[in-house]
């Protein structure tokens, strides 16, 4: 799994998320339902219980940022896509006013207890 951006890192609004098997067949993988308006911005590599290798994408805007830029997606070895995250903003009345909208993680977060996926500590595109 490969991040990349066509202009420098300074001016990139679009990245690239590519993935490459070991005998050299190149794919872009799909990006979550819901999170089409925004760009992959780190990657990082984790494992579950059993030792399963899985990736984890990191969505939001780039150059400048965002207001919720924490949505992830899990990827398996293949580069198949196996998290959504529509619609990509939740809203809860009953949290404090500040913290009301959230970034959608609600499938990853499954995962991650239902395969006993690892924390992992996400690399970004400068």
């Amino acid at each position: 799994m490969k991040l990349t951006c066509a202009v420098g890192s300074a001016q990139c609004k679009k990245t690239t998320l590519s993935f490459t098997t070991s005998d050299g067949a190149k794919s872009n993988p799909a990006t979550p339902k819901g999170l089409d308006e925004y760009t992959a911005v780190g990657l990082a590599c984790t494992s579950s219980k059993d030792g399963t290798a899985y990736f984890l994408v990191e969505y939001g805007e780039r150059p400048r940022g965002c207001e919720f830029c924490e949505w992830s997606a899990a990827y398996d070895v293949s580069g198949h896509l196996l998290t959504n995250n529509d619609p990509p903003i939740l809203h809860d009345d009953q949290l404090p006013p500040l913290q009301q909208d959230y970034p959608n993680n609600k499938e990853l977060n499954a995962l991650f207890e239902k395969l006993g996926l690892k924390r992992a500590s996400t690399d970004y595109l400068p």
